[in-house]
């Protein structure tokens, strides 16, 4: 009766993983320090881990078969994570804008 518990948490678990595996190869200060020289290089290490988050995000959603609540919530537990590490919410929110894009 209660196993949806189980899957929210799992949800959560997998939110966080992603986010803690984007702060381990981009941080905020990477990109806010981030000098002319650089850009190309730190544009080109963000677009490559999106890229990778699209592609789990979208195994996820369609290995578990998520509807409209628990996508919201693996959304928001992920920009919450976020946050938490130090990202500006003007990244967090183009960030998630252009994941609930490429991951209906």
């Amino acid at each position: 009766m209660f196993f949806f518990w189980r899957l929210n948490k799992q949800i959560d678990e997998f939110a966080i993983t992603l986010a803690d595996e984007l702060y381990s190869h981009i941080t905020p200060d990477m990109l806010n320090t981030a000098n002319k020289k650089n850009d190309k290089k730190i544009a080109k290490l963000w677009d490559k881990h999106v890229s990778v988050l699209i592609l789990k995000i979208q195994e996820y959603k369609h290995t578990h078969g998520l509807g409209v609540y628990r996508k919201a919530r693996l959304h928001q537990t992920f920009m919450n994570r976020l946050e938490t590490h130090g990202f500006s919410k003007k990244i967090i929110k183009e960030l998630n804008e252009y994941l609930l894009l490429k991951t209906p």
